[in-house]
């Protein structure tokens, strides 16, 4: 949900989900099956007509047991979940590095961290946007770059009379 207050877009997303999600600016090196919530909110500041700033934070909740499955430790076949290292809901930080499936109580999914972007509008169609978004307890940063298409102006133009 996002409204346009003169120059500002702030913005605010809330979910429910069985898995952890990924975004246009970061994809997690794991994914996850159990119940979480995702809570998101942000702003963009249009600077002129051709250029936006932006920032959000998010924190990911999780409830209930949890299981990771590494995208970045091959799983054979005959692997069977194997419980997370140390005490519940402490030191295990990125066991998805080491282990193909963990299972767990809801710390091992819980996430929070932010973003910031920039983004260049050439044309009312198209924009291209880069960025920073880091993870705080996996201590993952990204740097992105992306180009976009405004769906609304095209929409706008092709049904223009």
């Amino acid at each position: 949900m996002s409204r346009s207050l003169s120059r500002f877009t702030p913005f605010a997303n809330v979910g429910v989900a069985n898995t952890i999600w990924d975004t246009s600016f970061f994809s997690r090196p794991f994914s996850s099956l159990g119940v979480v919530g995702h809570f998101e909110g942000g702003t963009s500041y249009r600077l002129n007509r051709s250029l936006s700033v932006g920032a959000s934070a998010y924190s990911v909740v999780p409830s209930g047991d949890q299981k990771i499955y590494s995208r970045v430790v091959n799983r054979q076949s005959d692997d069977l979940p194997q419980p997370a290292s140390g005490t519940p809901g402490q030191g295990r930080g990125r066991a998805f590095e080491t282990t193909a499936v963990i299972v767990d109580d809801a710390a091992l999914a819980r996430d929070h961290g932010f973003s910031s972007w920039l983004t260049i509008y050439p044309s009312s169609t198209v924009y291209l946007q880069t960025g920073y978004h880091r993870s705080v307890p996996y201590s993952l940063n990204s740097f992105f770059f992306g180009v976009g298409l405004q769906l609304d102006s095209v929409y706008k133009r092709i049904t223009r009379p």
